[in-house]
């Protein structure tokens, strides 16, 4: 099964969440989102972030090398909750869905397969655990 994301949502959600940091997220390419400010400042380098492998309810995703304090400084802005899923190695994101009450549930219910991308939206591919 896929659940299709629209951009247009996601980047609402990241306007509401993070309203300091003007950011807008795009397509790349199938694995590979970028990070973009929306109100471009000179010497701001847009953020890549790749969808590297799904493991059980652990998403690892690859970020620019450099560029992961930058993206901690617009994560900081969630909740504790969705911070405590957050964990940082080097140029790699590890999300922990289970470490969410809200998203452990539906992990308890699904099984991820994968993350993909297209120009309009971010597509979640699973199937039901029987």
């Amino acid at each position: 099964m896929n659940l299709n994301l629209p951009f247009s949502e996601i980047n609402e959600i990241i306007d509401k969440k993070l309203i300091i940091l003007p950011w807008s997220l795009v397509y790349k390419d199938q694995h590979t989102v970028q990070l973009k400010r929306k109100i471009r400042i000179p010497l701001t380098k847009d953020i890549d972030v790749s969808v590297e492998r799904i493991d059980g309810s652990d998403i690892y995703l690859n970020v620019d090398s450099g560029a992961i304090n930058k993206l901690l400084d617009i994560v900081k802005n969630l909740s504790f909750e969705s911070l405590n899923m957050i964990e940082l190695l080097d140029n790699r994101i590890i999300l922990h869905l289970d470490k969410n009450k809200k998203i452990a549930h539906t992990m308890e219910q699904i099984t991820l397969q994968d993350i993909s991308f297209n120009e309009e939206n971010a597509v979640v591919k699973f199937m039901p655990k029987l």
